[in-house]
C-alpha cells in the first residue's frame, strides 16, 4: 500500500526534457508539440488497421488537458525521433482518449496517460513510461521487441553503452549454451531499467581483465565497476543488481524513484536539505560516510527543497522547508504498516546518524509523529486546539462527543467553514458531554487517520470507538449542530450528493447544507 502510494506521488514529479526536432514521415502527420512528427496519429477509424500493420507498436492514451500528459509529450516525440534514426521497425503513436472514447473503453483507459505496447496485437501496459527519458524508453522497446540483452563485440560500443546509461550489466561468457547464460538472460528479461550485455569475445575479456566467466557492472557514479564475487546463479545476479544498481546515495528524482521503491530494501532514509545550503557538500559527504555502511540494508536519499515540483512529498513527511536540513527513516513494511523515525538532532555527524540507523534497524528507536508543541491557552476557547501530542488524549476521550476539523491554513475551504465551526463550539462550549476541535493537519500526525482532502470532519462518539466522518463541506453551523445533537447523523430528510473534483474540491450536486 505505501508502495503504492509512494509510487502516485513520484509519478506526479515527471521533468520536462528537451525537444528534438525531425523530420515528417508515414500515415498521419502529428500537428502538435514540434518533434512530434513520428508519432503516429491514431482514430478509431484507423487503429485497427495500425495495429495489424505493425507488429511492435507502443501506444499512448491521451487527453488534451492532462499536465501528466503534456509533460511525457516532448519525452515521447524525442524517443520516436531516435527509433527512426536506428530505422527501427517500432511505432509510437497516440490516441486522443478524450475524443475516441470507444477505443479508451475497449482497452480500459482509466487514468491519463495510458500507454499500451502492442506485440502482434496484444497490448501490455508500459507503467514507467513517466519515469523514463528518451532512451530509456527505447532500450525499453527494444528488449520488450528482441533479446533481454545486447550481445556485444567491440569495446566502442561497450563504452558508448557505459556512457548512454547509468548501470550496465555485464556478462562475460566463453560458452553461449553453458546454463549460466540462461540464468543471466532470466534476470535480464525481468529488469525493465537496467541495460544487460552479454560478451564472448577474447578481446573484450582481455580489455576488462577477465579470464573466466563473470558478471560485472558498469556505473556512472561510485565506484564505476563492481565484479560479482562468488557463484553465479539466477538468484545471486539478481541479488547483486539490486544491490549495486543505486549510488550509495540517491539524488531524489522521478526517474531514480522506480528503482528505490522496486527493490527489496524496504527502508529509506530521506535527508531534506537545500543545495543552496552553504554546508551542503560538507552535510551530503557525511550524510555519504553513513551510507556506505549501510549498503544493502537502507536506501539513502536526499532531496532538494528548493525544487517545488517535491512539494507533496516533503508534505507527506510533514517536513516545512524553513526547518530544513531534516532526516526521516522510512520502513514501508514495518510491523504496523509504514513507520517513520526521526534523529534526535539534525546536526549530525556521520557516526550519528550511523547510530540513529543502526538504533532502528535494532528496534531501539520509537515512532516518529510530527506534533506542533501544544499552545498553553488551547482550550480557552470554544474549538479546542489539538496537536499530534494531545489528539488521543481529547479526542478519543470515551466520556464525551468530540467534534473535529482536520484543517489546512492556506485552504479557502477550510476558511470558510472556520466562522461555522466557531458559531457551533459557541453553542455546546458550556456542555460537559461535547467537545468542539481543530487540528492543523499539515503540521500534526495521527495515528490511524489519513486526511487527503481539506478540511476533513470527524465525530468521535461518546462510548463508542466509532469514527464518523461529516463529508459536507457547505453546511451551516445549524446543521453542525444537529449533526452534532443527533449523535454524529444528519436529519433523515437531508439528502446529499457529492463526489470529489481531482484536487480535492468538493461539487455539491442537491441540497447545500
Amino acid at each position: 500500500m505505501a508502495k503504492a502510494l509512494f509510487r502516485v506521488i513520484y509519478s506526479m514529479l515527471a521533468v520536462l526534457v528537451r525537444i528534438t526536432n525531425v523530420v515528417c514521415e508515414g500515415e498521419k502527420e502529428a500537428a502538435a508539440a514540434p518533434g512530434d512528427e513520428f508519432v503516429l496519429v491514431l482514430t478509431t477509424d484507423t487503429f485497427d488497421d495500425a495495429i495489424s500493420r505493425h507488429k511492435h507498436i507502443l501506444v499512448e492514451f491521451y487527453a488534451p488537458w492532462c499536465n501528466h500528459c503534456k509533460q511525457l509529450a516532448p519525452v515521447y516525440a524525442e524517443a520516436a525521433g531516435l527509433l527512426h534514426s536506428e530505422d527501427s521497425a517500432i511505432k509510437m503513436a497516440k490516441v486522443d482518449a478524450s475524443q475516441e472514447t470507444d477505443l479508451a473503453k475497449r482497452y480500459n483507459v482509466g487514468r491519463y496517460p495510458t500507454v499500451l505496447f502492442f506485440r502482434a496485437g496484444q497490448p501490455v501496459q508500459y507503467e514507467q513510461i513517466q519515469d523514463h527519458g528518451p532512451k530509456e524508453i527505447v532500450a525499453w522497446l527494444n528488449r520488450k521487441t528482441g533479446p533481454p540483452a545486447e550481445v556485444v563485440t567491440g569495446k566502442d560500443r561497450l563504452d558508448q553503452l557505459h556512457a548512454d546509461f547509468n548501470v550496465v550489466v555485464v556478462g562475460f561468457f566463453n560458452n553461449a549454451d553453458a546454463k549460466v547464460v540462461r540464468d543471466f538472460l532470466k534476470v535480464a528479461d525481468e529488469q525493465d531499467d537496467v541495460h544487460f550485455v552479454v560478451v564472448h569475445s577474447p578481446d573484450l575479456f582481455s580489455a576488462y581483465d577477465v579470464d573466466k566467466d563473470s558478471v560485472i557492472m558498469l556505473r556512472t557514479f561510485d565506484e564505476e565497476r563492481v565484479d560479482l564475487v562468488g557463484e553465479m546463479s539466477e538468484r545471486s545476479i539478481t541479488e547483486f543488481v539490486e544491490l549495486y544498481r543505486l549510488p550509495y546515495v540517491v539524488e531524489f528524482d522521478p526517474v531514480m524513484a522506480p528503482a528505490v521503491l522496486d527493490g527489496y530494501i524496504s527502508k529509506h532514509l530521506l535527508y531534506f536539505i537545500s543545495k543552496e545550503d552553504e554546508r551542503f557538500a560538507e552535510r551530503v559527504a557525511a550524510y555519504r560516510e553513513a551510507a556506505i555502511q549501510f549498503k544493502g540494508k537502507v536506501i539513502f536519499v536526499y532531496v532538494d527543497v528548493n525544487n517545488s515540483d517535491y512539494q507533496r512529498i516533503m508534505n507527506w513527511f510533514f517536513v516545512k522547508k524553513e526547518h530544513c536540513p531534516s532526516t526521516r527513516l522510512l520502513d514501508l513494511e514495518g510491523p504496523k504498516g509504514t513507520l517513520k523515525y526521526r534523529p534526535d538532532t539534525e546536526d549530525w555527524t556521520a557516526d550519528e546518524l550511523s547510530r540513529f540507523v543502526q538504533e532502528v534497524l535494532d528496534g531501539k528507536r520509537k515512532v516518529y509523529r510530527a506534533s506542533e508543541d501544544l499552545p498553553a491557552d488551547w482550550d480557552s476557547q470554544p474549538v479546542k486546539v489539538l496537536v499530534g501530542k494531545n489528539f488521543r488524549e481529547i479526542a478519543r476521550d470515551r466520556k464525551k462527543n468530540v467534534f473535529v476539523m482536520f484543517y489546512a491554513p492556506w485552504c479557502g475551504f477550510c476558511k470558510d467553514l472556520a466562522p461555522k465551526w466557531e458559531a457551533m463550539a459557541e453553542k455546546f462550549k458550556d456542555d460537559p458531554d461535547v467537545i468542539i476541535a481543530k487540528i492543523d493537519a499539515t503540521s500534526n500526525e495521527v495515528e490511524g487517520i489519513k486526511v487527503t482532502l481539506f478540511p476533513t470532519m470527524k465525530f468521535f462518539p461518546k462510548d463508542s470507538d466509532e469514527e464518523i466522518d461529516f463529508q459536507n463541506i457547505q453546511t451551516t453551523a445549524e446543521k453542525l449542530i444537529a449533526f452534532v445533537e443527533n449523535g454524529g447523523k444528519l436529519p433523515e430528510d437531508v439528502k446529499v450528493n457529492f463526489e470529489p473534483k481531482p484536487g480535492g474540491n468538493i461539487d455539491i450536486k442537491k441540497e447545500e447544507l
